[in-house]
């Protein structure tokens, strides 16, 4: 990317280096005082009808109970909703207060009820989010201890380089460009447990966005953040058509694909780029987006899209969380955790595993999505396999 202006908030630092270890040991925090925790997913926010602008499950003591009742997404101890990981009371549980054995579930690590109705805590840090470039066949995912994953069978190479060059941070999201390959810079962005952003790219050029933040969109035209207060701020290299800040929010998330802009605003509508993406009026908890599809997520969990619409067995149904790929088609949560895609007439559709999930993602060529047990799992044309003990 080439170097172009920030507007108030976005500072540079270049030549940022250090490793993102995989050890379970706490890798270094960044020096300042906290800003107050991090927001929670649009991802999964929907599962209980609040959304605060797009940022994964962090580091919370929330569970998804899997082989017993499914969790409802909840609020965190640290001030951040866990996107689909958080248990009600009882989740995987018996009517005497013990869990179900054979149930399992993610705090900050796994846990499995043994045969006694008691929970045992495992060796295994769940993954807590997970993002993918729509045009590369790369994912990222950061788990409960804050550290980082990338992985891909044509760019292992890219990928090692990536998380080499992550700066030291306790991490709780990341978002790749819809293209990395063809970003110069910035081609993968975190945000930490203080809120506090950083875009980085294989080379070791890196970008600080030090305001509290919910969100960072990147694409291969450029970077924008939304913070806290839904304010935006863009760094644009090309002409991007949609509602870039200021001329539109506050936002609750933001997206950018190629040359188009998505905005998912506090109120709950949507800004799209072209008239042929508008969704029917209301109110919208999560979008996902291609630059050919729209979809997105009701406050009553249906599910819309834009300019192909949901075929009628879908549009009844009831979702958490959605994701578009790049030609168009879609997988999605259901209320029961399931996946179920459709390819909306020109995308592509995939088979989904059978299973329960809490976040799911669009790669170029298929999906990863987070299982209730805090695992990865890929699925499509490109099955990606994580590395061993994700």
């Amino acid at each position: 990317m080439a170097s172009g202006w920030w507007i108030a908030g976005l500072v540079c630092v270049v030549g940022c280096g250090g490793r993102s270890s995989e050890s379970r040991a706490t890798p270094n925090e960044p020096t300042g005082p906290s800003t107050g925790g991090v927001g929670a997913g649009a991802a999964n926010d929907a599962a209980s009808g609040t959304t605060n602008g797009g940022l994964g499950n962090a580091m919370s003591g929330g569970a998804i109970a899997v082989g017993g009742t499914a969790g409802v997404a909840g609020t965190a101890s640290i001030d951040t909703e866990s996107a689909g990981a958080s248990s009600d009371a009882g989740a995987g549980g018996a009517s005497d207060g013990r869990c179900t054995p054979g149930a399992v579930q993610c705090l900050s690590f796994r846990e499995r009820c043994d045969e006694h109705g008691e929970w045992l805590k495992e060796d295994f840090a769940c993954a807590i989010d997970i993002t993918g470039a729509e045009e590369q066949a790369i994912a990222c995912a950061v788990n409960s201890d804050g550290h980082i994953t990338c992985f891909g069978p044509t760019f292992d190479h890219f990928s090692e380089e990536l998380i080499a060059q992550a700066p030291k941070r306790t991490w709780a999201k990341l978002v790749l460009a819809d293209d990395p390959l063809e970003v110069r810079h910035h081609q993968l962005c975190g945000i930490d447990i203080h809120g506090i952003g950083m875009c980085w790219d294989r080379a070791g050029e890196s970008t600080s966005i030090s305001a509290p933040l919910k969100q960072i969109a990147l694409g291969t035209a450029g970077l924008c953040a939304v913070m806290d207060n839904g304010t935006g701020y863009c760094q644009l290299d090309e002409g991007v058509i949609g509602p870039t800040p200021p001329m539109a929010g506050p936002f609750q998330d933001l997206l950018l694909r190629n040359d188009s802009a998505f905005g998912l605003q506090q109120d709950g509508a949507v800004t799209v780029p072209y008239p042929s993406f508008s969704l029917p009026t209301g109110a919208y908890t999560q979008i996902s987006a291609s630059d050919l599809e729209l979809c997105a997520v009701r406050v009553d969990h249906t599910l819309s899209c834009a300019p192909h619409v949901l075929p009628p067995a879908l549009a009844s149904k009831h979702f958490i969380q959605v994701a578009v790929e790049y030609f168009g088609g879609m997988c999605a949560i259901r209320d029961d955790r399931t996946i179920v895609c459709d390819a909306l007439e020109r995308g592509r559709e995939f088979k989904p595993p059978a299973g329960e999930f809490t976040r799911i993602v669009a790669i170029s060529g298929g999906m990863c999505a987070i299982r209730g047990d805090g695992s990865i799992g890929c699925f499509g044309e490109s099955a990606l396999l994580p590395p061993a003990g994700w």
